[in-house]
């Protein structure tokens, strides 16, 4: 099995703000004997996945066995939680053996903790963790999801927008003590290192914060394209472009509004070859390197721009992130709530079967590539690599399925069958 988990985690470059008090009292029942399961609630944007890192790293003494960080975002077959499980922690399934059955074998005994991100998609399978519970009384987990499990064990933990003050009635050092003004002002600084909270820019960035509902996500996605414009310039956009003045409304649904409308927004600010780039990279599941972009994304060279060029411009703008799991080669993704939208933009543009093509096509021939290679001296480099790119080959298998194009399933899954049983998919 897996061991120092902790090694594991995910790391941020920036600062998490506005979220102490959370992480102390998460901290806390973390520590208390009689919780074995939180799920931390939220709407997409709130920065579920970021608190729970940050709590994370603050636990490693109180779990000697680790800690280990599950994404489920690339998941949706509620029969795959327990597998994904078993694949991060590295416990091979045990021939015609229940996996809940090896699972609780191999972590017995062990004070251990289960960070599952992105639960919401396979909530059936809540109860499959509550029967490992109660198997392992020293296991906890700490579940990210938009929706509760409803099982035993479970404390729900809401994570609320973050505060802003009413009006700038108060002294800009008093302004920058709400979570969501500090926000604004540390991603601004980033962009503009002369950037100054004021008298005459703080009821712009105080209504900005207001109108984005303090939403963290649209926050930074926000602050992300303030590079030549000032917060009263910024606000004028919201204004008039995006009419959010329509989503005045408190309400959770309210922000989920509010977060895809300034995604639309930061589409629309994109040059037209950037969102075609954009929209095309919304095929990927779990991410993607620069030489899958470039196949999937312009391998017919219908791009006139620089794609890896394109791509810093998107990290930039915070609509791509670097991937922080893996760094050879370095990978990339996209917030669940981004990639939902560029995926939404191919539909309606009628390209995804065009772009679905050309990714199966890429992932056939990396397969191919990785079959010989699985049997040489860079062997583990070839099993984390395909490791990364599961979720991307599980997709094209599908299509090829869906498709009747069975052939080429059968090609990826001859290919990759060594690296399935070795890392415990068979």
């Amino acid at each position: 099995m897996l061991q120092h988990g902790t090694a594991q985690l995910p790391s941020y470059t920036t600062t998490l703000i506005g979220r102490s008090e959370e992480t102390a009292a998460l901290i806390a029942s973390l520590h208390s004997p009689s919780t074995r399961l939180i799920t931390l609630l939220g709407t997409s944007g709130t920065g579920k996945t970021r608190l729970s890192l940050e709590v994370a790293g603050n636990l490693a003494a109180a779990f000697p066995d680790g800690i280990f960080f599950v994404g489920l975002v690339a998941i949706s077959d509620p029969g795959l939680v327990l597998p994904t499980i078993a694949q991060t922690l590295e416990i091979g399934e045990q021939g015609t053996e229940p996996i809940g059955t090896t699972l609780a074998q191999a972590l017995q005994g062990k004070q251990m903790l289960l960070i599952l991100d992105n639960f919401e998609q396979v909530q059936p399978a809540a109860p499959q963790l509550s029967a490992l519970l109660d198997q392992l009384d020293r296991l906890k987990i700490l579940v990210t999801s938009q929706v509760t499990l409803d099982i035993p064990h479970e404390q729900a933990f809401r994570i609320p927008p973050l505060a802003a003050p009413e009006q700038a009635t108060a002294e800009v050092e008093t302004l920058l003590q709400f979570p969501a003004i500090a926000l604004f002002v540390d991603r601004v600084t980033a962009i503009q290192s002369g950037f100054q909270l004021s008298e005459a820019n703080a009821a712009a960035v105080i209504e900005i914060c207001h109108r984005l509902k303090g939403l963290p996500l649209a926050i930074e996605l926000v602050a992300a394209h303030s590079r030549a414009l000032t917060p009263p310039d910024l606000l004028v956009l919201l204004r008039n472009h995006l009419a959010l003045r329509a989503y005045t409304a408190s309400s959770t649904d309210s922000r989920e509004s509010i977060l895809r409308v300034v995604i639309e927004w930061c589409y629309a600010m994109l040059t037209a070859e950037l969102q075609t780039l954009f929209m095309r990279l919304g095929i990927f599941i779990g991410g993607w390197t620069v030489e899958g972009m470039r196949q999937v994304c312009n391998g017919q060279a219908d791009l006139t721009l620089d794609v890896e060029e394109g791509l810093q411009t998107l990290v930039e703008k915070h609509l791509v992130l670097d991937d922080p799991h893996t760094s050879d080669p370095l990978r990339y993704t996209m917030l669940d709530a981004v990639r939902n939208y560029a995926e939404d933009r191919l539909v309606k543009t009628r390209q995804r079967p065009t772009l679905a093509l050309r990714h199966a096509t890429y992932y056939v021939q990396l397969a191919e590539t990785a079959e010989p290679a699985l049997k040489g001296g860079d062997q583990v480099h070839w099993l984390d690599r395909l490791s990364a790119e599961h979720p991307n080959f599980r997709a094209a298998i599908a299509w090829g399925l869906q498709t009747r194009q069975p052939e080429l399933a059968a090609r990826i899954a001859g290919s990759i069958a060594r690296f399935w049983y070795m890392r415990g998919h068979l």
